[in-house]
């Protein structure tokens, strides 16, 4: 591994038993094109599978770049992704886990002179194209903002995770420690960039520069949807009360959009007790929410009380 006193830039490298998919994002790190030195800096969870030993092997042919943090027991996803990044070094931190892998050799060239250039953000970010690793015929899609801006700022970044994880590039050190909480949600990725955008802007590169693999074992691609809403609330209330409530009105409005939502999955699932007690409950605040269509309620509430024999005119699903 490089010495400290040389690494520009580390890339925090999480991996758990993803054999068919680690050698390619190792080498997509490895091969990167960069005028200065950088680390690859592996939590290897201890896999059960050969991901362990390609790893090994991979850092005998690159023992400059490579460095595997030693475990003595799994530590889970989210310590895992805590600790990788407590042990980087680097000016900056990339991010890239084991089932994903960047597609421009000069990825970490392009971010690193981006933010040389513009000491006042914290974080940039590209697009990334994800595609679908279950052999279906259905096309990769561009992941990134649904809004082109110059820059995103704490606001854009509560309202929506649109930041792809292995585009990632960001200040070291900005964050002085770690929430206790942090660990305890399923997005630290978004937790991470709530944490850093309290300190300045976040930084667009409109190019695909990584790609994502979507599949049934990985962690937020295999849950459900209903499973991602309740998530975010649940996430969205921790960040609420670490910021002091001071975003208190602008979050709530985040989530009630949410649930609004999960009122619309249970009766999209037959679930109509639980769905029309969210929706009465919350209608006066559903009416007035500026992420709640009013056609999208509307549409809902005609569908407690029509007939059965009449709900195909409303079949399509409110998203």
């Amino acid at each position: 591994m490089e010495s400290k006193n040389t690494v520009k830039l580390s890339v925090a490298f999480i991996t758990y038993n993803q054999e068919q998919y680690v050698e390619q994002a190792v080498m997509s790190a490895v091969t990167q094109e960069t005028s200065f030195p950088y680390e690859i800096v592996i939590g290897e969870d201890c896999s059960t599978d050969r991901t362990g030993q390609i790893i090994r092997r991979l850092q005998l042919e690159f023992p400059d770049k490579i460095h595997i943090l030693s475990r003595e027991k799994n530590l889970g996803p989210y310590r895992n992704a805590l600790d990788t990044q407590k042990n980087c070094t680097g000016q900056y931190i990339a991010f890239l886990e084991g089932d994903d892998y960047w597609t421009d050799k000069r990825k970490l060239q392009k971010q690193v002179d981006f933010l040389d250039a513009h000491p006042e953000y914290v974080l940039c970010f590209s697009n990334a194209c994800e595609f679908y690793d279950d052999g279906s015929a259905r096309k990769p899609i561009i992941e990134g903002p649904k809004y082109h801006k110059v820059s995103y700022t704490l606001f854009d970044i509560l309202e929506d995770n649109f930041i792809p994880t292995c585009t990632v590039v960001y200040r070291n050190g900005l964050i002085g420690s770690f929430p206790q909480w942090f660990t305890e949600l399923d997005q630290c990725d978004w937790s991470t960039y709530v944490l850093l955008s309290k300190s300045g802007p976040i930084g667009y590169i409109q190019e695909v520069l990584a790609a994502r693999r979507t599949h049934n074992s990985g962690l937020w691609s295999g849950a459900t949807h209903m499973a991602h809403l309740q998530n975010r609330i649940k996430s969205l209330k921790v960040f609420d009360e670490y910021l002091n409530y001071e975003y208190h009105d602008f979050i709530y409005q985040i989530i009630q959009g949410l649930e609004f939502k999960i009122a619309v999955d249970l009766e999209f699932q037959g679930n109509l007790e639980a769905s029309r007690s969210i929706a009465l409950q919350r209608f006066s605040k559903f009416l007035q929410n500026k992420y709640i269509r009013k056609i999208d309620l509307i549409k809902l509430l005609v569908k407690y009380y029509m007939p059965v024999s009449c709900k195909h005119i409303f079949r399509k699903k409110i998203t």
